[in-house]
C-alpha cells in the first residue's frame, strides 16, 4: 500500500489498506491498525474523499484512545485540522488544533506546540487577521531557530512577511521574505 501511495496510485493503495485492516481486525497489533487507518485517511484525502477521510481519522483516533496511543491521537487531531483547513472549514481546523495544544503544553513539547501555532498562524492569515498570525508565527520562530529547524523557521518567516505585507509594512515584509529564503 505504501508503494502504491508513493507512486500516486491511490485507488490501489486504498484497496491494499482496506485488505490490511481486514487482516488486522482479528489481532491485537494496535499500532499497525492505527498506522494503516492513518495512512488510509491520507490516501482518501488524495482521492478528494474528504468525508471518508475524516471518518477514517476519527476511527483511528478512537482506536488510539481506546488502546492508550496518546501521541498518535494528537497527530490525528492535527491531521484532521489540516484537512478542515484544506476544505476551508477554518473554525473546525482551529477547534482541532485547540484540542491538541493543551497536551503539548502539559508535556512541554515545544516543537509540536510551535507546529500547532504555525498552523494556526496560517489559518489566521486566511481569515485576514495578520496581527494574530504574526504573533503566533514569531513565537514559533523562536522555537524553530533554537532547534535549528530551518524549514519550519522559513515557514514562520514567510507567514510573518505576509502579515507585514497585509499591514502595509512593505519594506519589513521584503526583508523578512529575504530572511525566509536564507
Amino acid at each position: 500500500a505504501n508503494a502504491f501511495t508513493r507512486l500516486h496510485r491511490f485507488a490501489e493503495a486504498l484497496d491494499q489498506y482496506d485488505q490490511a485492516l481486514e487482516r488486522l481486525a482479528c489481532g491485537d497489533d494496535y499500532f499497525s491498525t492505527a498506522s494503516v487507518e492513518l495512512n488510509r485517511a491520507s490516501v482518501l484525502t488524495e482521492l478528494n474523499r474528504f468525508d471518508d477521510s475524516l471518518r477514517s481519522y476519527e476511527t483511528a483516533r478512537d482506536h488510539c484512545e481506546k488502546h492508550g496511543i496518546v501521541l498518535w491521537s494528537d497527530l490525528l487531531d492535527r491531521n484532521s485540522a489540516e484537512l478542515y483547513f484544506k476544505r476551508g472549514s477554518y473554525s473546525e481546523a482551529l477547534r482541532s488544533l485547540g484540542k491538541v495544544r493543551p497536551t503539548y503544553l502539559e508535556q512541554g513539547d515545544d516543537r509540536r506546540l510551535a507546529r500547532c501555532d504555525l498552523a494556526r498562524a496560517e489559518i489566521y492569515l486566511q481569515l485576514n487577521l495578520p496581527q494574530e498570525a504574526a504573533e503566533l508565527a514569531e513565537n514559533s520562530l523562536k522555537v524553530f531557530e533554537e532547534q535549528a529547524n530551518r524549514l519550519e523557521a522559513g515557514q514562520c518567516l514567510t507567514h510573518i512577511a505576509i502579515a507585514q505585507s497585509d499591514r502595509g509594512e512593505t519594506q519589513s515584509a521584503e526583508e523578512t521574505f529575504r530572511r525566509a529564503r536564507e
